[in-house]
């Protein structure tokens, strides 16, 4: 049985005895069970992780978090997703301290398993950030890219994504005219809308579906993350544990959390 199950399976266990226990007027003292979280700042790198198969924490997926200086002041706020240890999978599970020192190693990693799709999915996103690069640059009027393609064949599409997926492929960008991407229209013998035609199955772990997937995802997660309105969490230090906490949280609220610790 694959960790993420037997940490779901003694939850559904606790959950089923705690009430008996209760009712009986016994004192049930254990908590339930839950994976590590690791926190990530970077919204991109989250949803890779997520992609790959790791759970984000549920409930709360992710806080948004501020650090207070010794006067109590607000310092920059920043949106922290908590994924799990590891991808259901059994013994090919992804595990998430592997993954994250994929990232921080990307140049060895990216040689030694240019195949693995984290190295697409990552690939995607830069290119997607490119593209969002050259769409600011176009409204500012100081344009990356020319405004129109002559003298060759491009491929031309309104989507972000389809524009991230094409050149994350290796289809060179072309132009830009403000509501329109043009790329490459042809790269080895493959035409830029086989590529996306692959991308768009909705079964399978080619790159360019590993990279629309990602891209799906990636959008979902930052869509969240601006809509959300929650109240901000602090983190606060009590007996030398990290608590996380609502800014406005009351005396009692704190205290249920140090009884919880």
């Amino acid at each position: 049985m694959s960790a993420e199950n037997i940490f779901t399976a003694t939850n559904q266990l606790l959950g089923t005895v705690g009430p008996q226990l209760r009712k009986e007027g016994q004192e049930f003292n254990l908590h339930g069970i839950t994976l590590p979280h690791y926190p990530v700042k970077d919204t991109a790198l989250a949803a890779c992780l997520a992609t790959l198969g790791i759970p984000l924490r549920d409930p709360a997926p992710f806080t948004d978090d501020v650090e207070l200086d010794g006067d109590g002041n607000e310092g920059a706020r920043t949106t922290v997703w908590w994924l799990g240890n590891v991808s259901s999978g059994g013994d090919e599970a992804h595990k998430t301290e592997e993954l994250l020192g994929a990232c921080i190693e990307r140049v060895r990693f990216e040689a030694e398993h240019p195949l693995h799709p984290l190295v697409a999915m990552r690939a995607a996103i830069d290119a997607r950030q490119f593209w969002v690069e050259v769409l600011q640059a176009h409204r500012r009027g100081r344009a990356i890219l020319p405004i129109e393609v002559t003298g060759q064949a491009c491929y031309a599409t309104d989507s972000i994504h389809g524009a991230a997926v094409l050149k994350a492929c290796g289809f060179t960008p072309l132009a830009f005219n403000g509501s329109h991407f043009f790329l490459q229209r042809v790269k080895d013998g493959v035409s830029a809308l086989q590529v996306l035609n692959t991308a768009a199955l909705k079964s399978g772990t080619t790159p360019p579906q590993s990279m629309s997937y990602v891209l799906k995802n990636y959008s979902h997660m930052l869509g969240i993350a601006k809509s959300q309105s929650q109240s901000v969490i602090v983190r606060e230090t009590v007996d030398d544990q990290t608590l996380l906490l609502t800014a406005d949280a009351t005396a009692k609220t704190r205290e249920k959390f140090r009884r919880l610790l």
